[in-house]
């Protein structure tokens, strides 16, 4: 039987994938930009961090989906935790779910406002 505790954290950890895979995506196309460009420095640091971060991002995510998604499938033991243990489990997973889609998304953000910033500097050049 699928208890509502396990659907929560596997959507909380299948919307932080989508994320992270989607940004990943960015990532690996500015890493094959800027060695393309050849060039060295910050935004040679940024390429090499995000795409880091995003693999992080992707194999984290993966594994709370892989956990919740496998306890869909288990029989419950009667001697498992219930009530409050159960709950602080399934609060501490969705929470940290929760905070690396944050940092996802605040990636995004962060990304969008480095492109802008690149893109006025290079029409001032």
């Amino acid at each position: 039987m699928i208890q509502w505790q396990e659907v929560v954290w596997t959507l909380a950890a299948l919307i932080g994938l989508g994320y992270a895979v989607w940004n990943g995506r960015e990532a690996r196309r500015d890493m094959r930009a800027v060695l393309i460009s050849g060039t060295n420095g910050a935004r040679l640091l940024w390429a090499k961090f995000s795409r880091l971060l995003h693999i992080s991002l992707i194999t984290i995510e993966s594994l709370f989906a892989i956990i919740g998604i496998r306890a869909m499938f288990l029989v419950p033991s009667p001697k498992a935790s219930s009530g409050i243990g159960q709950f602080i489990t399934v609060v501490a997973l969705v929470t940290a779910s929760l905070l690396l889609t944050a940092v996802s998304i605040m990636w995004q953000r962060v990304h969008v406002a480095i492109a802008t910033m690149l893109r006025k500097e290079a029409h001032h050049d």
